[in-house]
């Protein structure tokens, strides 16, 4: 076994050498044949003249010589194989298996080169990782096993793979690896694509999960393959988990699974990702047939390993499947016919199209869907005009073409602050008809658009037009009642006594119904304010000089309406549509009586003041409200516009569905009403639009005295955790401009994320009432301060890598919220005592190192779990315990003159400690694999820390926090064995035992005895000080000895065999002191032993 030595963050000075013996290095090893008996085993000379090594390590490398049929006689070790010529197969009863080692290609890696094929009938066993590159072909057709941890794919290693065809980043190319039959990659493997093919031939294979690194540059189309990279083959593919797309940047595109695709009777889940670089349809392409379940297309991962936006998917072939179609976010096309009974698509916009799903070329249709849902953003798009592909192009080539009936005539189309367009194809008749349209809630937009000259479109909805409560609709279309109709056969919202439609809007007009043109512009407008009752559009600045009501306001241009004082100008219907320019209006009251004053497009700054029952629905504009609003009640609603509150007047409730509300004010006073960001109806599958509250403009010292809660349905996706940038947003202010005070309660029915405020200057924003629910507090930048209750069982995810996460904790935690803290720009979480929820804290590296800082003396029951390099700083005078386990394999490194106290007695920490400066004090068990003590730093404690400890020159290793038996693993001392003795005035006395489990060095240490108690006369104690395991003799000694009274003479014993003072037992390894009285003041070191370097026998 080739030697290893363990790196830390300290410089240990004992060689590798003299910790084992060093074997020959491993290498490349060329095949030859030269027993030209074409065997593998160890034996036949047949690598470079030589016999295998099975322990050397090597990476084995087929070349030009020997080709041919090699029989694998025995089971063989390699680091590597490496084909470089054709013709080569391995066969036998022998296996291959990957051992750690050293060669060209790495651990792992089966190289093919250009233009040749090589194949392996052989069982491949690997626990490290199996790589095919090269762009030759490897064929696999043996009973395999690539079990093991996996391979990471991204930088937090929560994302592996077993088998990688390329690679995880780069642009290395992969070829095709070709899995002979169904056992070649057991069911258990997961499979990662970077460049190149995985063939299953017309085999059904399963693998446990499958991955695409978008490490490829797009490659142009393959018409023969049906694909650009990924999957190929006729036969089935089936994945038992899900199925990752990873977010890079530069490369999102060209994923292609051409083989047919089994989704296992259940649902299956792909999980896209999406950083910088947008692959749209392309990200994720089937082009064979998929059958046998439901899909879900969610949230994926970046390269960093957390999650990102949402790519797109192509559905190329004809679909069989009759579950469920659900796609979230992306850029999302079928051009094939599908099967599923339903759809639904939501859209957090992600690339030109945001979330959309479009049907388009000659077939792409879903004629079995009776519902079809567009919710949170999401578009469903029939279009007869797209092309997809061209030579040269990543995708297959598909013609635009007219299709009149992509979906049934009985289909349900549901919009909740969704969208649905038609297009038609240009110069042609365009038609298409489904069963009803229900306006669920939040705005929504119809869209129809016919193409070229002569082009019609006509859509008709056999059934009703229903409009939820307090919901919008704007049919957009240049041609709407002409080129392009739409017809409703069934009933719609009743029209009002102007015959226009309650919040029903097109692109520059109100709506009526006509059964000829169907919806259709209203033309019948007033052009002023002096006939009551009317529908008025408006194109210049105009004065309502005595009240009126009339029934609905248009306004196209920049100028401002004012209302005389004492004044009020009455809206029955509550419709206000500003087709262009920004729309000020001032002096008097706009009254809107019973009915809820709703904004439709444009831009509005209302200095008036406003009245009304039933509140006021932004439904997409941009709309400033500056007047007195306490004659308002009701819900102020924000749909899927800008809502600016300039004003503290208004005492009722405020929400935000999709947009931004901005708050530029404190809000101040009894009985505010709450603030809900969301919309609750989003099921756990759906991730929904991005609400956000948005208080930077209320300035510094501002206080926002509402509650606040959070509801915007899912918790999770498919049980993935949301990501920062897909949850409702909270938007302070920049921390180097102030501060802002939060002082409602919090509650959360789904994640929020507080971003923005930064991290320099000293401002925070200060959250002071107390927060709760189900979900979870992300705060990716920023500084914040919690002095209310936290118990909140999604707990809190801190930081982000680049980021500055700064956050405090100085009120009441309760429940068991988890913490996780990711590393960033100098991110840290400080905490008071009892500040905390119960949950585990996790720590991750991020692009720096976290850092978890206690403010005063406390105790922490959660368990720590150190998953990146992380810090504990504990300050001067503070002694913070870590009462649970301390779990995880990465570096802690304990800075701060205070004391970290583990007292856990179940802690499996794997990982390195550097106590750099302060003292760690352990007394519970703490296996970590290091503890490294820097000068001027402590470890003590009457516990165990099993692993192996190096105490730096400087550095102090004290047994108890008084008198106590400290038990270690291998010891290292070059610093200072504080060792206390208690003569308890001639009665029975005390003393500190080191138990060392290893090795035991002294490099010229120091041995700081502090006697107390001192009888009047002593007649020679011993003392065992370090009680050595096993036979093993203690190497070196101490170079000097402190502490000692006056009139004491110490004498060091390194192979002590006796019993000592306390009836303690050596057994001639251990360090022992013996104590005299002695009037000179010389001082005798030990000789027995002092320069023992004899090994431990085992």
């Amino acid at each position: 076994m080739r030697a290893h030595c363990i790196r830390t963050r300290r410089v240990i000075a004992i060689t590798c050498a003299a910790l084992a013996t060093v074997t020959s290095k491993a290498a490349d090893v060329t095949w030859d044949n030269g027993s030209a008996n074409f065997t593998w085993d160890n034996v036949s000379l047949n690598w470079s003249g030589a016999a295998w090594n099975n322990a050397a390590g090597d990476g084995a490398v087929f070349g030009a010589s020997g080709v041919g049929a090699i029989n694998v006689a025995m089971p063989v070790f390699a680091d590597s194989l490496s084909f470089t010529v054709d013709g080569y197969s391995l066969a036998g009863p022998g296996s291959i298996n990957i051992m750690a080692g050293s060669s060209t290609q790495t651990t792992g890696v089966v190289n093919v080169a250009a233009g040749a094929t090589a194949g392996i009938s052989a069982g491949i066993n690997s626990a490290l990782g199996f790589q095919k590159i090269g762009t030759g072909t490897l064929k696999l057709s043996g009973v395999n096993n690539f079990a093991g941890p996996g391979v990471p794919l991204v930088s937090n290693g929560l994302l592996r793979t077993d088998v990688l065809i390329g690679g995880s980043f780069g642009t290395l190319a992969g070829g095709t690896l070709v899995a002979e039959n169904a056992t070649a990659l057991p069911s258990n493997t997961r499979v990662s694509i970077g460049n190149g093919y995985l063939d299953i031939g017309s085999n059904n294979v399963t693998l446990s999960e499958l991955i695409f690194t978008n490490q490829n540059p797009p490659a142009p189309w393959n018409p023969i393959l049906n694909a650009n990279n990924g999957v190929i083959g006729s036969g089935t593919l089936r994945v038992l988990g899900d199925i990752n797309v990873i977010g890079v940047t530069g490369n999102n595109a060209g994923n292609t699974i051409a083989s047919n695709f089994d989704l296992g009777g259940g649902t299956q889940v792909i999980r896209m990702g999406l950083t910088s670089s947008i692959g749209l349809s392309s990200a994720l392409m089937f082009t064979g047939s998929i059958s046998n379940g439901s899909l879900l297309k969610t949230i994926g991962v970046t390269t960093a390993g957390v999650p990102g936006s949402i790519d797109g998917l192509g559905l190329f072939g004809n679909n069989t499947y009759a579950g469920a179609t659900i796609l979230n976010s992306g850029t999302s096309v079928a051009t094939g016919t599908n099967a599923s009974t339903s759809i639904k698509i939501a859209g957090i916009p992600a690339g030109p199209a945001g979330g959309s799903f479009s049907l388009q070329g000659a077939n792409g249709s879903f004629q079995s869907a009776t519902l079809i849902e567009a919710y949170a953003g999401g578009s469903f798009i029939l279009d007869n005009n797209a092309a997809i592909g061209a030579s040269g192009n990543n995708q297959p080539n598909i013609p635009a073409a007219q299709n009149n009936d992509r979906i049934r005539d009985d289909a349900t189309m549901k919009l909740r602050d969704g969208t649905f367009i038609y297009r038609g194809r240009t110069t042609e008749a365009a038609s298409e008809t489904f069963g009803a349209l229900d306006i669920v809630g939040g705005h929504n937009t119809f869209n129809i658009t016919p193409n070229g000259t002569g082009g019609t479109a006509t859509v008709t909805i056999a059934g009703d037009l229903t409009l939820g409560n307090r919901a919008t609709l704007q049919v957009t279309g240049t041609t709407l009642s002409a080129a392009g109709k739409v017809f409703v056969n069934g009933a719609l919202p009743a029209a009002d006594s102007t015959d226009i439609l309650p919040r029903i809007v097109g692109s520059s007009d109100f709506l009526s119904y006509n059964g000829t043109t169907g919806l259709t512009p209203f033309t019948g407008y007033s052009l002023d304010f002096n006939t009551p009752g009317t529908n008025v559009a408006i194109t210049a600045a105009s004065t309502v000089a005595s009240s009126v009501t009339i029934n609905a306001l248009k306004r196209t241009g920049a100028f401002t309406t004012t209302i005389d004082a004492g004044q009020t100008l009455g809206i029955s219907s509550g419709m206000m549509l500003n087709t262009s320019g920004t729309g000020t209006f001032s002096g008097g009251t706009i009254a809107f009586g019973s009915t809820p004053g709703v904004f439709f497009s444009g831009t509005n700054v209302i200095n008036s003041a406003i009245t009304g029952s039933d509140g006021l629905i932004n439904a997409n504009s941009t709309t400033t409200l500056a007047g007195d609003l306490s004659g308002l009640s009701g819900t102020i609603a924000t749909y899927n516009g800008t809502t600016s509150l300039a004003t503290n007047s208004f005492a009722g409730p405020l929400s935000v569905r999709a947009g931004t509300l901005n708050i530029n004010t404190s809000q101040i006073g009894a009985g505010l009403g709450a603030i809900t960001l969301g919309v609750s109806q989003n099921d756990a599958n759906l991730v929904g639009l991005v609400p956000t509250l948005n208080f930077s403009g209320a300035g510094a010292n501002a206080v926002i005295d509402r509650d606040i809660i959070v509801d915007n349905g899912a918790l999770t996706s498919a049980g993935a955790a949301l990501g920062f940038s897909t949850v409702t947003r909270l938007s302070p202010l920049s921390n180097a401009t102030g501060s802002q005070s939060i002082t409602g309660d919090i509650t959360l029915y789904s994640p929020v994320n507080l971003q923005g405020g930064g991290g320099s200057g000293s401002g925070s924003t200060n959250f002071t009432g107390d927060v709760s629910g189900p979900s979870r507090f992300i705060i990716p930048n920023g500084r914040a301060a919690f002095s209310g209750s936290v118990s909140n069982d999604g707990g809190f995810l801190i930081g982000n890598s680049g980021f500055t996460a700064q956050v405090t904790f100085t009120g009441t935690g309760s429940g068991s919220g988890p913490i996780t803290l990711l590393g960033g720009n100098s991110s840290f979480v400080r905490y008071e005592n009892g500040a905390l929820p119960g949950g585990t804290i996790t720590t991750r590296i991020g692009s720096g190192v976290p850092s978890l800082i206690p403010l005063e003396n406390s105790t922490l029951n959660n368990t720590i779990s150190i998953q990146g390099d992380t810090i504990a700083n504990v300050g001067a005078g503070i002694t913070a315990e870590w009462a649970g386990p301390l779990t995880g394999g990465s570096l802690l490194t304990k800075t701060g003159d205070g004391v970290l106290f583990m007292s856990s007695g179940s802690s499996t920490h794997g990982g390195t400690i550097d106590v750099t400066t302060g003292t760690l004090r352990v007394d519970g068990l703490l296996p970590s694999t290091i503890i490294a003590v820097a000068g001027g730093a402590v470890l003590e404690g009457t516990g165990t820390a099993s692993g192996n400890i190096v105490v730096s020159s400087g550095g102090t290793i004290s047994p108890g926090s008084s008198i106590g038996v400290f038990n270690t693993g291998g010891l290292t001392l070059a610093g200072t064995l504080r060792a206390e003795v208690d003569l308890n005035n001639g009665g029975a006395p005390q003393a500190d035992l080191l138990e060392v489990t290893g090795t035991v060095t002294v490099a010229s240490a120091v041995l700081n005895l502090l006697l107390s108690d001192l009888p009047a006369y002593i007649v020679n104690e011993s003392y065992l000080l370090v009680a050595n395991d096993g036979a093993d003799a203690v190497i070196g000694a101490f170079g000097s000895i402190i502490g000692l009274p006056g009139g004491y003479f110490a004498t060091i014993d390194y192979a002590f065999a006796g019993t000592d003072s306390l009836g303690r037992t050596g057994d001639g390894n251990d360090i022992a002191v013996l104590l005299t009285p002695e009037p000179s003041s010389l001082l005798l070191l030990g000789a027995a032993g002092a320069m023992c370097v004899m090994r431990r026998r085992r």
